[in-house]
């Protein structure tokens, strides 16, 4: 679905810094690890398309808000 996915570890940093939450707090709400979200911000590793829209959902953004 979404082949890009250069954007995503920056958009997600930036809405977690946005609504001053810990990456510990952003997985709290979505029901993963610290590690795992610092993965995410580093570009490690990528949500597989069910989690992510969990973490849409979670903070109430569309899933393109990832991507562009």
């Amino acid at each position: 679905m979404y082949k890009n996915w250069e954007f995503f570890p920056k958009r997600l940093k930036e809405l977690r810094q946005k609504l001053n939450l810990t990456q510990e707090a952003m997985g709290y709400h979505v029901f993963l690890s610290r590690s795992c979200i610092a993965n995410y911000e580093r570009g490690f590793r990528y949500p597989d398309l069910q989690t992510l829209n969990l973490i849409a959902r979670a903070y109430n953004v569309e899933i393109g808000y990832f991507f562009c």
